[in-house]
């Protein structure tokens, strides 16, 4: 009874621990945070307002596409309306909501994160005195709440960010396309503007997305390098115990689930360069292919 009610104990200091580590991360990336927040916002709808305005100077396809397929010849007020109400649902689908969705999975995996960078510096900070088995025992619980933690995130956020990226991925390759196979009469100010406003969106997606995801498996890979030296030094130390030396053990092989897109792309800052590289290789295939 007393074994467990320890273990509760050791249990309950371990997650106050992590959630005072959460909080403190939180308040470092809350301007950050604000400020993506307004921008992927107030962009789009800057952009709406462009296109509603300057729309007539596009060309007669694009007219129809942002008004229900039928182009009014007395385009008054009302007109404007209804084409400013599509262009800004078509925006809100496009550009709003992928921005949205980045920014909540970069925000989580940035401070998971930092959360392990933090766990990571308390160890280092360790010096031999600390290996006792009581020390390492409560090293066990964080670090099995921290296997929780990432296998949720895993869960969670993994086919998030492969439609993310799958889709920044095919909105690369639209506007690629665009740009090889209008004319430059059909090439307008809206087009050019919404085209750029998509492409710089989209690296900004996928750079995001990777690297804050990225960070969790170099702590991880981090957190491993620091229990092998603990446990290396263990093994010289002769006044270890058998029970310490099997704990350091336990966590070593313990297996972090890899941060992934979908379970297909491991999410690593080399994803970034195959992304854009794979969007220039097909692009130009799929241009060439329509050019005979």
């Amino acid at each position: 009874m007393d074994s467990q009610h320890i273990f509760a104990e050791d249990y309950e200091e371990a997650s106050t621990e992590l959630a005072l580590s959460l909080r403190v991360t939180g308040n470092n990336i809350t301007e950050i945070v604000n400020v993506c927040l307004i921008l992927s916002v107030t962009i789009p709808f800057g952009l709406t307002v462009f296109g509603a305005l300057a729309i007539k100077e596009s060309s007669r396809e694009y007219q129809m596409f942002y008004s229900f397929f039928s182009i009014l010849e007395n385009g008054g007020y009302a007109f404007v309306l209804i084409e400013g109400f599509i262009i800004l649902m078509t925006y809100s689908a496009l550009l709003i909501l992928p921005a949205l969705m980045t920014i909540l999975c970069g925000t989580v995996y940035y401070k998971v994160s930092d959360l392990f960078k933090g766990i990571c510096g308390h160890l280092e900070n360790l010096n031999g005195i600390s290996y006792k088995y009581s020390e390492i025992f409560k090293l066990l619980e964080t670090y099995n709440l921290l296997y929780k933690y990432a296998q949720e995130i895993e869960k969670v956020f993994s086919t998030t960010s492969f439609l993310l990226l799958f889709c920044e991925w095919l909105n690369f390759l639209v506007v690629l396309i665009i740009f090889f196979k209008l004319e430059n009469k059909g090439l307008s100010d809206v087009i050019i503007w919404e085209s750029g406003f998509r492409l710089v969106l989209g690296s900004l997606i996928i750079i995001a997305v990777v690297l804050c995801a990225s960070r969790i498996s170099f702590q991880i890979r981090r957190f491993r390098s620091i229990l092998q030296i603990i446990h290396n030094y263990l093994l010289r130390n002769e006044d270890s115990t058998f029970k310490t030396l099997q704990l350091i053990r336990t966590m070593m092989n313990m297996e972090f689930p890899r941060m992934t897109a979908g379970g297909i792309l491991d999410l690593e800052p080399v994803l970034i360069l195959s992304v854009f590289g794979s969007v220039l290789t097909y692009g130009l295939l799929v241009i060439n292919i329509t050019q005979h």
